[in-house]
């Protein structure tokens, strides 16, 4: 109190974010309460909606110590609001952090940051050596400390004393150490957005205009338990930073913005080292959709430190192999081609697959039938092909689609329109009569489920545009076909080493620009690489990492291998779906609440498509689904991606790309697989 008996006001405030830390929030407000101090602070604690203690324990408390303000959100906000809510009510002169599941362990840590920074108005910052606390279970990932190394020659590292350039080039601080200056009593910047790791950033925004003292003295702890975010860097740390990568890397640029360029060269740094997570996630858990966006989206920063930087120069390689780093149309022959040498005679022995004689209901007679057919040795060499053999100037697609189509589309100087597909990946019908007479259409059965019987048919009724259907995801519809042109991709349904089918009149015509000849695209020694052939039926190849690469990747201009048709007359649909349709049962009977069809017709379904977040899982997403599976040795993908988001924003469809997860259900696969795949669903991720 003052000397006229009145309280006085705070000179700093504990910011106390939490969200169902019933078991650790006594001991995160006890560390706070036992601060000895001569100066008056308060406690902001802001609770997230928890579902478990802590609201009441925080009470408990609040009626004790009226120095504790309540911040509580009428909803969970993931975070968000409560953060910005709590932050809101902060006017004091310094800012100190504890998270609801951290706790301070030095009764003087506030009394020693304080009064240094009282000391030493050219500091903005202040932090300190803090302890890792590792729950039961919890892999020992990160080390014992979070620390800055202060051996060095130079004596201010020595004493503890960093710039601001220093902070921004290697973060090592954690957020219970924080005391800042507090910069923005009269609100945040407007750009700083719900989509911010929020302490991080802070941390930036305080020290760009000052001194960074650092005490190497542990006085706080940083607790790593199953539940909460942090838990994530030890189960996967590329996973952990690749969530966040793009909007890391947009709130950078605002920073730089904001600094006038002054961090620009520490910055960039920072933007790669978030390139580079995420690309690393990609490579580990064999997302090559997201990988290809990454790369598409940030190609001239890519390729500027390709030679620098050995996981780009992987990343681009497993996208664009062999070729250079360009992408070719497919009829086209790169300059540098040379006069291929004479077949080699002997050597490596292939299986002799055209020896298994083939059958009546094969996966090639479903898919051809009678109708004329052309092969390919990419499904998206075989678009092209159509597109330029019938001169489509106008070529319509649906808003979300394989995005290697769209980037070779440019080339082919096609001007592209987007129609709409919603959360129900279903476009609407009227459509139909929307095409103008002379363009094209893509029409996409996502996943295995063709698309809708009212729109096929208001488009068969159209004789003068031309109608193609991508049935990449496809090994039968449980219909006819009623697209005049329809491409398969064997690849990606069965594992074979290569293909694309194009099935529909003039189809022979397109293969004009091939190269003539039958021989397998891969030749002998790229043969060796593939792994033994295993399992029924007849020698489909188990699909090792590079086939995937090649078969998604714009090959040069040569046809479908021998091999690959050879594979498709021998193997037996019948068998194929009834496999394929049982497992998909067990999962769905397993796991309803991530089903995303609630039934499934005739079709044969590409995958199990599982939603994320949902009732069961509320708090998990696709991304750690996707990671936490990995590390059980379950691998799901993520097949689609966005095209003009913006323009289709409120569609469902953008929302849906985010939340769907394609979990394993094919043919190579038996009833304990799919038990598996339940079970340890159920066990890990009740762990979030």
């Amino acid at each position: 109190m003052n000397a006229g008996g009145h309280m006085r006001e705070p000179l700093l405030s504990v910011f106390m974010p939490t969200y169902n830390h019933g078991r650790f929030i006594s001991e995160a407000l006890e560390g706070c309460l036992q601060q000895k101090t001569t100066f008056p602070f308060q406690i902001v604690v802001c609770d997230d909606c928890s579902t478990d203690t802590t609201r009441e324990i925080i009470d408990s408390y609040a009626a004790k110590h009226t120095q504790i303000v309540r911040s509580y959100q009428p909803r969970n906000s993931k975070g968000a609001n409560n953060f910005l809510d709590g932050l809101a009510k902060i006017s004091t002169k310094y800012i100190a952090f504890c998270e609801g599941d951290d706790c301070w362990t030095d009764p003087t840590k506030l009394q020693q940051q304080v009064d240094f920074l009282e000391a030493n108005p050219l500091f903005t910052v202040c932090t300190h050596k803090v302890k890792i606390l590792y729950d039961e279970g919890v892999p020992h990932n990160a080390g014992e400390y979070v620390y800055k190394d202060l051996d060095s020659p130079n004596e201010r590292i020595r004493n503890g004393v960093f710039f601001p350039d220093e902070a921004i080039n290697n973060y090592y601080f954690q957020t219970s150490s924080f005391v800042f200056r507090w910069k923005f009593p009269n609100g945040l910047p407007g750009w700083f957005t719900k989509g911010m790791c929020f302490d991080h950033f802070l941390f930036l925004l305080h020290a760009a205009d000052g001194l960074i003292k650092y005490f190497d003295m542990p006085m706080s702890c940083w607790r790593h338990h199953e539940n909460g975010y942090t838990y994530l860097q030890n189960i996967d740390k590329n996973l952990f930073f690749a969530i966040k990568s793009f909007d890391w890397i947009s709130i950078y640029s605002k920073i730089n913005a904001f600094f006038d360029n002054r961090f620009a060269a520490q910055i960039r740094e920072r933007v790669l080292l978030s390139h580079i997570n995420s690309i690393e996630y990609c490579l580990k858990y064999e997302d090559y959709d997201q990988l290809r966006d990454i790369l598409t989206r940030e190609a001239s920063f890519f390729k500027r430190r390709l030679q620098r930087n050995h996981i780009l120069q992987t990343a681009w390689d497993t996208i664009y192999p062999e070729e250079g780093r360009e992408l070719h149309l497919p009829w086209e022959t790169p300059a540098t081609s040379r006069e291929e040498a004479p077949k080699p005679i002997g050597s490596f022995k292939e299986f002799a697959l055209d020896a298994v004689p083939a059958v009546r209901d094969s996966v090639f007679s479903k898919w051809v039938g009678t109708a004329e057919y052309a092969c390919f040795a990419t499904v998206n060499q075989a678009i092209m092909a159509w597109l330029y053999e019938h001169a489509i100037n106008d070529l319509y697609l649906p808003n979300y689609y394989e995005p290697l189509v769209d980037i070779l589309r440019y080339k082919l100087q096609i001007r592209p329109y987007y129609y709409e597909c919603n959360y129900n990946l279903e476009p609407d019908t009227a459509l139909a009569s929307r095409i103008p007479s002379g363009a094209a259409i893509i029409t996409c059965a996502y996943f295995g489920k063709p698309t809708s019987v009212p729109l096929q048919r208001a488009l068969a009724r159209r004789k003068d545009i031309f109608w193609l259907e991508d049935r990449r995801h496809v090994l039968w519809t449980g219909q006819p076909r009623r697209a005049p042109w329809a491409v398969y991709d064997p690849t990606e349904t069965l594992g074979v080493p290569d293909g694309g089918i194009l099935v529909g009149p003039g189809a022979a015509a397109c293969t004009r620009h091939l190269s003539p000849g039958t021989d397998d695209v891969f030749g002998t020694a790229l043969l060796q690489r593939v792994e033994k052939y295993e399992g029924y039926p007849f020698g489909i190849p188990q699909r090792t990492a590079f086939q995937q690469n090649r078969a998604q990747a714009p090959l040069p201009n040569r046809p479908c291998s021998r091999t690959t048709l050879a594979m498709l007359r021998r193997i037996p649909l019948r068998t194929l779906k009834a496999r394929i349709r049982q497992n998909y049962a067990i999962l769905r009977e397993r796991l309803p609440e991530l089903a995303y069809w609630a039934t499934v017709g005739d079709f044969i379904p590409f995958a199990f498509p599982a939603l994320f977040p949902n009732t069961k899982f509320p708090r998990v997403d696709c991304k750690i689904a996707l990671a936490v599976l990995a590390q059980k040795g379950i691998h799901c993908s993520r097949k689609w991606n966005p095209i003009l988001e913006s323009i289709f924003s409120d569609s469902g469809a953008l929302e849906l790309s985010q939340n769907l997860l394609l979990l394993p259900c094919d043919y190579r696969y038996g009833d304990e697989d799919m038990h598996r795949i339940a079970d340890t669903i159920e066990s890990e991720l009740e762990k979030f």
